[in-house]
């Protein structure tokens, strides 16, 4: 039976390549190389993060029954699970966009490798506080990713048609090919290298953890900076990348809530009021060039 599945599974695949693959030049939208590089990043995170959610779902049920647990506690786990996600799914997308959605990211990395941690114990508190965990991640996974896909497509200004590429593929990946791998995947470490059913939350473990690297590592800030005080000779400058790296974000913070929250013709017109010294229009100038520097 299982290798009439994976011959199912082998032809299906092929017929998605051979119809990707056929298009022809005129279905195909023409996009630049950074939106690209942008689309693939966020896809192989994605796809980490899909994974290490994926690979826990048929296995749940399971190592609660091998831990001696019957249907109702096992039911109370679940249903304290799907509580937390109900509960801290109305605030999530709130508080991400306060506190900022990469923070958001790294906090459903963190907490859902911490639910996986607790399913080692037998333990019904332990596993309890396990579910709820599991609960708040699964309501991070589901707003702060494309929450943060979002907001980081039209800071960077890419075209708004070309965003749906980027969901289209993400469905395919995360809630398809992914799906699909994580089962394969998970059914070998169990049945194939018997493992035992901790071994699919550990295999999530990793790749969250590597998800997570990779969003510490090249998810960055991006803003559009105009410096300048004389109305129509501004400079722009265009922040991206490892100029910003996560030990500066703070300074970022500082910065760019200085810089970008007003235009160089009204800060002009600011420090022209005669309601300042020019002491005081020293210190400020000091404070706006060092605010540059301590970026750096």
């Amino acid at each position: 039976m299982e290798l009439f599945f994976y011959a199912v599974f082998g032809g299906l695949g092929a017929v998605v390549a051979v119809t990707e693959l056929s298009k022809s030049n005129k279905d195909r939208i023409n996009t630049s190389s950074a939106f690209n590089s942008f689309k693939n990043n966020y896809l192989i995170v994605y796809s980490l993060m899909m994974a290490g959610d994926w690979l826990q779902g048929p296995y749940v049920y399971y190592l609660y029954s091998t831990y001696g647990y019957g249907k109702g506690d096992i039911g109370q786990l679940f249903i304290a699970g799907f509580g937390s996600s109900m509960l801290f799914g109305t605030i999530v997308g709130s508080l991400a966009d306060k506190q900022g959605r990469k923070r958001a990211c790294v906090t459903y990395c963190i907490t859902y490798i911490l639910s996986c941690i607790t399913k080692h114990s037998p333990h019904y508190k332990v596993l309890m506080l396990g579910r709820i965990l599991g609960g708040i991640a699964t309501s991070l996974l589901f707003s702060a990713f494309e929450s943060w896909l979002v907001a980081e497509h039209f800071k960077r200004g890419f075209d708004q048609q070309w965003l749906s590429l980027t969901f289209s593929k993400a469905i395919f990946l995360g809630n398809g090919l992914v799906a699909i791998l994580s089962g394969l995947f998970g059914n070998v470490l169990v049945d194939t290298l018997a493992l035992g059913p901790v071994a699919p939350f550990d295999a999530a473990s990793c790749f969250l953890a590597i998800g997570m690297a990779i969003i510490l590592s090249s998810w960055f800030y991006f803003c559009n900076i105009y410096v300048g005080f004389n109305v129509g000779k501004l400079a722009c400058i265009e922040v991206d990348g490892p100029f910003f790296t996560p030990s500066r974000e703070l300074y970022a913070d500082c910065f760019c809530s200085f810089f970008c929250c007003s235009d160089a013709p009204h800060f002009d017109h600011f420090l022209g009021s005669s309601f300042w010294s020019e002491r005081w229009k020293h210190l400020i100038l000091w404070l706006h060039s060092a605010s540059w520097l301590l970026c750096f």
